[in-house]
Formats: structure tokens, C-alpha cells, sequence
């Protein structure tokens, strides 16, 4: 027996590689501990500063490992994460460990296997959205021709966790692949050769933690004759003209559907699909259809469709802390035109621990233009109180760690009534 304080946990920062070696990283005397687990040795420590290795301060290494099959051996070749963007991919042979090839901003690593070709894939990050992966032979460090896949994600997706690779051999006896990737928004992304997006699955729609009904917007034609009967008349010859004009605005919306109906007939079926968009939502006759405003644990709003379950906006927040929990709560609606609707959410930050307030408008999913207020204590309690202010916001009342009260909004109206 031996004592082992250099092994804080295994996940990341230990792997198994070659015929049983245990492999961990010590960012304490910026080493790696090898140790046989097949025999009684001793554990093996080298120097990265032996390999010719730049570590940054505050170094803390991160080990990949591969198994080209679950049943055999693992690989002798294994990443080793120096930072959040520079990697190194090493090589060990009877103990003793070698530099294969160094990648600068290198975002995320991994191992894939198909025949006899072991390959490592590296993702670099030219910015915030836009990324490439390239494979290299994990025998000797090459790059291969023609791995290269380039592609952007949308903006509103967070920050890459994990690649997975799914290799295929060519005809030409060629590696091809499609890659898999996951982000810390449970967001699943599957891309092809040479970059084309195939699907993308919203896993984090399965931890909902709350969510809210909003009433869609009126139409034109909706917001016309609602403002027949809520504006005031001059008199008889007054109303009579704002009906003729409310009737002539109805002929005007009709002819345009009968037009566009005699116009989608004429298409092919595969093309005359009804999608619902940001653009042509509006409320239904019988007010069936809602906007669902929905947000899931890991901090991530959505604005679906009610009838069709179709995603309209989405939008991830990154400075909340995930599992925590969330009040969403509906300050306005959509029957206060022309004031927006608004919904207010209070989230956690991951950092500080301390309560802030995300206020948007639900049909959109916009950051509302309304400045809320600075939390500097953690809310123990809210409550949505049936006052409105002179915009016909409901006001939130909010209660703090240290029982002090703060109104939102917090107009002198509404103060008065409090």
C-alpha cells in the first residue's frame, strides 16, 4: 500500500490509459501520477515541464482518455487540457510519456474509433458563435485531409460542454464523420461534413420548473375595431364615419385572404405549409391560442406556440445559476395596446448568490426597456398584488433577506397606495 493525496476525484482529472495505467493530473506540483493497476509498482511522476509544456497560473488539467472498444484495452494516447483553450495530445510507452502535438484554442477534445483508425477530434473557436473541427490521427498527431468542418450556432444557444464523434470509413478507405455536440443549455446539435446543421433538439424542455399562459396580440383588423368602441365620438356623423372605415378595413383584410388563399392553392403541397412565425402571430377568434412561456432549470426562456408546440424565441440566460429557483411572473398583458407586454422573472446569480430581476416582453422574448430595480440582498419572497400603475403594469412586491420591502415599479402613485 502506498498513500495517493495527489488523486482529489477521478472525474477529469484521472483516466485509464494503455494496459491498465492510471493516469492522473496534479495542478499542485503541475505533474501526472502514473500507476499500474495490474501490478504492484510503485506510481510514476513526471514533470510536465519535462514535455517542453507553457502552464498558465492557476493551472488545473483536465485528462481525455479513449477506448477504441469496451471490451479491449484503452488507447496509450490521451488529451490533457492545460487551460480552456490550449490542449496537448500525449502519447505513453513503457511508462514514459511523449508530446504528439499542441493545440492552440482548442475548445474541446475527444477520441473516436472505426475499424482500426483511432482519431482525435479538436473544436476551435473562431468566436462566440462561429467554430471548426478538425480531425487528427491519434497514432502520430497528423491532421487528415479534408476533416474540416466549419459551422455556427445560434446565438442564443450557450457555450460548447461536450463533442461527440461518430466516424465512417469512405470508399477510399478515408475518414468521414458527423459530429454530435452539447452545450451547457442541454442544447443537442448534430452536424455533417462539411458544416450543414442536420437537427437540433431542445433538452432542456425537460426540466420545465414554471411556467405561464400569455394572451397572443390582436390582428390589424382585431386592433381597428377594438379602437371603434374605445375612442371617443363627435357626435352621430362622427360614429358613422368610424364604422364605414372599420367596415372598409374588414372588405381590405378579406380580399387580401381570398387572394392569398387563390395564390397558396396554386402552389405545390410541399410548399403551401402553414408555419407559424414571430411575424404572423396573432390572437384567434375564440382566444384559444396562447403563448407559452416557459423556463427550465438550467436558465433557458422559451416562447412556444400553444396549437402547434412550434419554439418562437428562445433565449438562454448565462448568468444564472442553474437549478435554482424561479418566480416568473405576467406584470402586463397583451390588452393594454399600446403597451407591451411584460413579464418579469427573478433569477439567482451563479456567482454572487444574489437576486436580480430579467424583465421581456413574452410575445417577443426581448429584454424589456423598463430598468428594474438593484437587488442587493437574496428575495425570500414575491407577491404579485392586483395594483396597476399609470402604465397597467401589476405591481411585484419583493422581500429580501433582511425583511425590507421593494415595489416594482415603484412609481409615487403606487407608492402612495402601499
Amino acid at each position: 500500500s502506498f498513500g495517493a493525496c495527489w488523486i482529489q476525484r477521478l472525474k477529469g482529472l484521472c483516466g485509464v490509459i494503455g494496459e491498465g495505467i492510471l493516469a492522473c493530473v496534479d495542478s499542485e506540483s503541475h505533474s501526472l501520477h502514473l500507476l499500474p493497476l495490474q501490478s504492484d509498482q510503485e506510481p510514476v511522476q513526471i514533470a510536465l515541464q519535462s514535455l517542453d509544456l507553457k502552464l498558465d497560473e492557476g493551472f488545473k488539467g483536465k485528462i481525455v482518455t479513449t477506448q477504441p472498444s469496451p471490451m479491449g484495452a484503452a488507447g496509450a494516447q490521451f488529451f490533457l487540457h492545460l487551460s480552456d483553450t490550449n490542449g496537448v495530445l500525449l502519447q505513453l510507452r513503457h511508462m514514459a510519456l511523449s508530446s504528439l502535438r499542441k493545440f492552440v484554442q482548442a475548445s474541446l477534445m475527444s477520441f473516436a474509433t472505426t475499424g482500426d483508425k483511432t482519431v482525435a477530434a479538436v473544436m476551435t473557436a473562431k468566436n462566440r458563435t462561429a467554430f471548426s473541427i478538425n480531425l487528427y490521427s491519434a497514432e502520430n498527431g497528423r491532421w487528415l485531409l479534408d476533416t474540416a468542418m466549419d459551422f455556427s450556432l445560434n446565438p442564443h444557444v450557450g457555450s460548447p460542454e461536450q463533442l461527440y464523434i461518430q466516424p465512417f470509413l469512405k470508399k477510399d478507405d478515408s475518414v468521414g464523420y458527423r459530429a454530435l455536440l452539447q452545450t451547457i443549455d442541454h442544447t443537442l446539435t448534430y452536424i455533417q461534413q462539411p458544416g450543414r446543421i442536420v437537427w437540433t433538439r431542445e433538452e432542456a424542455l425537460a426540466e420545465v420548473v414554471t411556467m405561464e399562459m400569455v394572451d397572443l396580440p390582436l390582428t390589424g383588423t382585431q386592433a381597428e375595431l377594438e379602437g371603434e368602441f374605445g375612442k371617443k365620438a363627435d357626435g352621430p356623423m362622427g360614429m358613422f364615419m368610424k364604422r364605414i372605415s372599420s367596415q372598409l378595413v374588414l372588405l381590405q383584410a378579406w380580399c387580401y385572404q381570398l387572394l392569398k388563399m387563390f395564390y397558396d392553392a396554386r402552389k405545390p403541397r410541399s410548399q403551401s405549409k402553414n408555419e407559424i412565425t414571430i411575424e404572423n402571430l396573432a390572437r384567434d377568434e375564440f382566444n384559444l391560442q396562447k403563448m407559452m412561456v416557459m423556463v427550465t432549470a438550467c436558465g433557458k426562456l422559451f416562447g412556444i406556440d400553444s396549437s402547434s408546440g412550434t419554439i418562437l424565441w428562445k433565449h438562454y440566460l448565462e448568468n444564472v445559476k442553474p437549478g435554482s429557483s424561479f418566480k416568473l411572473a405576467v406584470q402586463r398583458t397583451t390588452a393594454h395596446f399600446p403597451h407591451p407586454p411584460q413579464c418579469t422573472l427573478i433569477i439567482k446569480d451563479k456567482e454572487t448568490g444574489l437576486s436580480s430581476l430579467h424583465v421581456f416582453n413574452p410575445i417577443f422574448g426581448k429584454r424589456s426597456y423598463v430598468t428594474p430595480p438593484a437587488l442587493d440582498r437574496p428575495i425570500l419572497q414575491s407577491l404579485l398584488l392586483p395594483i396597476v400603475d399609470q402604465d397597467y403594469a401589476k405591481v411585484l412586491l419583493l422581500i429580501d433577506a433582511e425583511h425590507k420591502v421593494t415595489a416594482f415599479p415603484s412609481s409615487r402613485n403606487i407608492l402612495q397606495q402601499l
